[in-house]
């Protein structure tokens, strides 16, 4: 009997984790919508279901239209930040999310790395003013941006009233959706302009034990067959109790963080992964995959194989599987932009059907090729000269305008040098006026 647990923005409970790995003696995943799945016997579901009653979370089985609501609440710490987010902003803006939405919600921060956006029906992504929340609804495979920001407070009530019209009216107009958004809550308040938002930076390294600012760890684990252990599970539960943790974080990425882990309590952590032998490294090749619903695992680890076999770098480098795994998407980021996409197609796989041994062999010869491409396409930058060996950055979030970028996504073109820029221009990521740039050392 195959199920999923749904935990709601990825923030697991140590009390309800103890309490499901008592229930399921074998493994439990994690799914990319930050959701606990596993696999029991018919015999043991009796069990189950009562620890799933006694966690009071929702819960369904496989195949059950309900989707978990995914946030970065477990990224807060790890990567940067928009300034007024805090795990008490997430959790206000998840409380209203029950029962679980039909559609697929996403909740985020804009800035951090680590939680994939705009990638959902629904995506939320906070706004530079404090408690306030961007919508962008996903519609015939188009993002459209309301012009509108919520309130935290909101946004589960949005979600919910787009839900109605979206599934049970079918209904996909934008501006229809827009006055019925603006019939329900009369006092959203409106923007000026919709800024096109910052695309995904570049993805933080988490696996492993990391020293945060704060003097405190944190510890990344990840399967690449997607199961953990159910008495690992356990441990790390009964280990982050007494040590003072509640809760674990699920990521998209399949993986769990722990954060919080004291100076004092390192040792025991480090002893419970020696213990159970657990990898803290694995390559990443392997870890740069994005989990896609349906995919192939077989086809994922042919293509894993022969990068690792062929020592090929994929820095920067993040692969998704598509179309029912027909195709592999590759997308190369750097300083914090998506700088190009490509998609190796199967079509040999078309004809041949689903069945992973009618695969071409030569798939993974083809990835390595556009691996080994975009690594001979990174633009080379010259060393900085005296007349432009300085930069202006943004006194909020430390961003730094280089005029060989420009602002794409902006409106500014590369080569645009910053005395050039008009004067609404803002910051990229947090927005901060550009007028308030101040010149520092280009690092």
């Amino acid at each position: 009997m195959r199920f999923r647990v749904f935990v709601p923005g990825g923030l697991a409970s140590c009390h309800d984790l103890a309490v499901l790995c008592r229930a399921v003696p074998g493994w439990l995943g994690i799914s990319d919508r930050q959701e606990w799945t596993s696999e029991v016997p018919d015999s043991l579901w009796p069990l189950a279901r009562t620890a799933l009653a006694e966690t009071r979370l929702p819960w369904a089985l496989a195949g059950i239209p309900a989707w978990n609501v995914v946030s970065s609440a477990p990224a807060l710490g790890l990567t940067p930040t928009t300034p007024w987010l805090t795990e008490d902003s997430f959790r206000e803006a998840l409380a209203g999310f029950a029962p679980s939405p039909r559609l697929r919600v996403g909740v985020a921060d804009p800035v951090q790395g680590l939680v994939p956006r705009w990638c959902h029906d629904l995506n939320f992504t906070a706004a530079e003013s404090p408690e306030r929340w961007r919508l962008s609804v996903r519609l015939a495979g188009a993002l459209h941006p309301w012009p509108v920001l919520w309130g935290t407070e909101e946004l589960a009530r949005a979600a919910f009233l787009l839900e109605d019209e979206l599934v049970a009216l079918e209904n996909r107009d934008p501006d229809f959706l827009e006055e019925a958004l603006a019939r329900r809550f009369p006092g959203s308040r409106p923007l000026d302009r919709q800024r096109p938002e910052p695309p995904n930076p570049r993805l933080p390294v988490h696996e492993g034990l990391h020293r945060l600012g704060d003097g405190t760890y944190s510890l990344g684990l990840w399967r690449p067959d997607g199961r953990f252990p159910s008495d690992l599970l356990a441990d790390i539960a009964a280990l982050c109790r007494a040590t003072g943790i509640g809760f674990v974080g699920l990521t998209p990425w399949q993986s769990m963080l722990v954060k919080g882990i004291a100076e004092k309590d390192r040792t025991q952590w480090e002893q419970l992964l020696s213990r159970y032998g657990v990898n803290t490294r694995h390559a990443a090749q392997e870890g740069g995959w994005r989990p896609c619903e349906g995919a192939d695992r077989k086809v994922q680890r042919r293509v894993v194989r022969r990068l690792v076999q062929k020592d090929v770098r994929t820095f920067g480098l993040t692969f998704s599987l598509h179309g029912g795994s027909t195709s592999v998407a590759i997308e190369r980021q750097g300083l914090g932009w998506l700088i190009r996409r490509a998609e190796v197609p199967c079509a040999e796989a078309l004809a041949l059907g689903p069945a992973v041994k009618a695969w071409p062999w030569n798939l993974g010869r083809r990835v390595e090729a556009v691996c080994r491409s975009f690594a001979n396409e990174a633009p080379a930058l010259p060393l900085p000269a005296a007349s432009d060996s300085l930069l202006p950055r943004c006194p909020d979030c430390s961003s730094v305008y280089d005029e060989r970028w420009g602002d794409p996504l902006g409106g500014v073109a590369p080569g645009t040098p910053f005395h050039g820029l008009p004067e609404s221009w803002t910051c990229p990521v947090c927005e901060a006026s550009g007028q308030r740039f101040q010149i520092s050392l280009k690092e």
